[in-house]
């Protein structure tokens, strides 16, 4: 697949190094399973093994991801607020989402 080409520009918030890491942890070990829009601002993200990311989804240019939380099957949670993901780590979420979308739509 080609990769997404995503033109980010200056962001409110500044990169958060262990949110980063962890984003790009997940992405690496987990398959996307779910995608639910909960309304026009929240989304969340269900992977394998009951890890969900509950993020902001509005203001891609500016905001897009700045705040949310995960949820571990062991109860672990980590919340986060004013801070966000590198931009690659988002172009990786990004085409995570549009794998699936694309899964989803060839199984119907």
């Amino acid at each position: 697949m080609k990769p997404r080409i995503s033109i980010f520009t200056t962001f409110n918030d500044p990169v958060s190094p262990d949110l980063d890491s962890i984003l790009n942890y997940i992405l690496k070990q987990h398959k996307l399973k779910d995608v639910i829009y909960e309304n026009e601002y929240w989304f969340v993200l269900c992977f394998g093994d009951k890890i969900k990311i509950r993020a902001w989804n509005t203001s891609k240019w500016f905001a897009w991801f700045c705040r949310g939380k995960i949820e571990m099957s062991d109860n672990c949670i980590l919340r986060w607020d004013e801070s966000r993901p590198s931009r690659r780590t988002m172009n990786k979420i990004l085409n995570a989402i549009d794998e699936y979308h694309k899964e989803k739509i060839s199984t119907l």
